[in-house]
């Protein structure tokens, strides 16, 4: 019976280590932005401020399973470290990270600073 119970614990503790990954955007390339709807076509490398503001807005965010009614698209999206996250397409404040297919939340301000860059290049939310 014990052999069990510790056989259940350890499953469940490797189970929760696992699924409680974090994003990694600490590099040094620029951050790629893409931006194809509606008739816009942008591909731009943005501002190594930019590129840091987008850095330091993903890095150590907690990444989650889910199923969310948000739209994402890879052709609205950031490349960061050779990783594509797709910002929700409508406004909500969550990103998919495209790789893993597992989500992240931003804050109201950071989801409007993202927004920002994504205009300074020629791309506007919502998107759907």
């Amino acid at each position: 019976m014990k052999k069990v119970i510790l056989c259940i614990i350890s499953i469940c503790l490797a189970f929760v280590l696992c699924s409680c990954g974090r994003v990694s955007a600490g590099g040094s390339e620029p951050v790629e932005l893409k931006f194809h709807y509606d008739g816009a076509s942008v591909d731009a490398v943005l501002s190594e401020q930019d590129s840091e503001v987008i850095r330091n807005m993903f890095d150590g965010k907690e990444l989650y399973f889910d199923d969310p009614s948000c739209g994402f698209n890879e052709n609205v999206s950031l490349r960061v470290d050779g990783k594509v996250f797709c910002p929700a397409c409508d406004k909500c404040a969550v990103v998919k990270d495209c790789g893993s297919g597992q989500y992240f939340e931003l804050s109201e301000s950071e989801r409007r600073d993202l927004e920002k860059i994504f205009s300074r290049h020629g791309g506007s939310f919502p998107c759907v």
